[in-house]
């Protein structure tokens, strides 16, 4: 099934039973998930990631409605491989119930989930003529309003990256103005560092797992990095985790960063995050920021000559906290 099949259906209000959405364009499928959420308007939404997906679980989300519901939406979120047997069985039991809807969101470009579907929908990374089509459409929904420079400046200050766009939009609109020029994206947007490509996303990530600083300073070496910019970045992650750590501790759901951040994390970002949270404790998070916080801050002023040295002593002592 195409996008456009999917549109048709939507327009009809006929949501299957049982659908995939996958593929590389992130926003797509949180664009559809959104959509069959206002058209269905199930009195329960059950919502599972990859990090803590059991089948049972999910089976019995799907095997009927509580007492006080009469309409079940169960979504799994994943981007690692769910067996095929099982996603065969969640499909067959949500084709067969009158009341409840399976909803599978893959956010990887994985073509065996085809053979788990019916109906599923497999989405591109968006050409040039899309991304303008998005921003078109965001820019309405915030009243704002980019000229054509303005437009491909951002576009060249985000790599074209949706949700990147996404959130600059949402800072611009901050500006308390509706006619948004190129000066305005120059000054108020910020040209991606070596931290906010594809790979320096993550490096944090990969740090807390290999638990070696070295993970970090090989990143930096290779891509002529800095290390106030690493600082800086890593300061917003864990304050993340924090907000995510406290959501979850407070029992609130569903998660999702639009809700504990105020903005939207890329899905597989945002799962990350919340995998994380689960892991760490509240005293271990204090502890980082406060040596990260520290390097910022020192980093910063300028008085020391060596910066790299003062920046390995400071992760060294980062490093400590996952012994």
């Amino acid at each position: 099934m195409y996008q456009r099949d999917l549109d048709s259906l939507l327009n009809k209000k006929e949501i299957p039973k049982s659908l995939a959405l996958f593929g590389v364009s992130f926003y797509h499928i949180d664009l559809y998930l959104k959509k069959i959420i206002e058209i269905l308007k199930p009195d329960d939404i059950n919502v599972f990631y990859n990090f803590d997906y059991e089948f049972a679980k999910v089976r019995s989300a799907l095997s009927g409605g509580s007492l006080f519901s009469n309409s079940t939406l169960v979504v799994l979120k994943t981007e690692e491989n769910i067996k095929q047997n099982e996603l065969k069985n969640l499909v067959s039991m949500a084709n067969s119930s009158e009341s409840n809807w399976f909803l599978y969101l893959h956010y990887e470009d994985n073509r065996e989930i085809e053979n788990s579907f019916d109906k599923f929908v497999r989405f591109f990374k968006p050409d040039d003529n899309e991304v303008f089509k998005i921003i078109s459409l965001e820019t309405k929904t915030r009243k704002l309003f980019l000229d054509e420079q303005a437009t491909i400046e951002l576009i060249d200050r985000t790599d074209g990256e949706i949700y990147t766009i996404i959130n600059e939009l949402d800072k611009l609109k901050n500006l308390n103005k509706n006619n948004i020029s190129k000066k305005d994206i120059e000054e108020n947007v910020l040209i991606k560092g070596s931290f906010q490509t594809e790979d320096g996303i993550e490096i944090i990530p990969k740090f807390f797992e290999t638990k070696n600083i070295n993970t970090v300073i090989n990143f930096i070496d290779k891509n002529n990095g800095d290390y106030l910019e690493f600082f800086a970045f890593l300061n917003k992650f864990l304050w993340d985790i924090y907000l995510f750590k406290n959501a979850i501790h407070s029992n609130q759901n569903p998660i999702n960063s639009m809700l504990v951040l105020g903005i939207k994390l890329p899905p597989k970002i945002e799962n990350n995050r919340i995998e994380l949270a689960k892991k760490i404790s509240f005293k271990t998070i204090s502890k980082m920021l406060y040596f990260s916080m520290n390097a910022e801050s020192q980093l910063k002023s300028g008085k020391y000559g060596n910066r790299e040295s003062l920046s390995i002593s400071i992760l060294s002592e980062i490093e400590k906290l996952f012994k």
